[in-house]
């Protein structure tokens, strides 16, 4: 029996430009083991980027959730998750995929 080798369908991006908003629903004041004070941020955002690869440029919507945590007047920690979405047509495929791009980032920022 004599066997095909196949390879995986494969589309890279090439760039990708987006615009993104961010809405804070929840922030206050939280108590560290009753010894200081922290003020904490939770934000939602939302967006719409522009995705191109080999094989096109696809419109990619954008969603997230996220949190700062206040260290000091001057500097915070954030940490952010977002989901971008997208569908391509590949060569050699019929039908359309949909793709979810996962993405975690953790910085550290500093005030003006």
């Amino acid at each position: 029996m004599a066997y095909q080798k196949s390879e995986a369908t494969t589309n890279p991006p090439n760039y990708f430009y987006g615009v993104e908003g961010t809405a804070s629903l929840l922030y206050g004041k939280l108590s560290l083991l009753g010894k200081a004070i922290i003020y904490y941020d939770l934000h939602l955002s939302a967006g719409l980027g522009q995705l191109n690869t080999s094989n096109g440029t696809y419109l990619a919507p954008i969603v997230g959730i996220g949190q700062q945590i206040y260290l000091s007047q001057m500097f915070l920690l954030r940490f952010d998750y977002r989901m971008l979405n997208h569908s391509e047509n590949l060569a050699g495929l019929t039908n359309k995929r949909t793709l979810w791009t996962d993405s975690l980032s953790l910085g550290l920022s500093l005030l003006f």
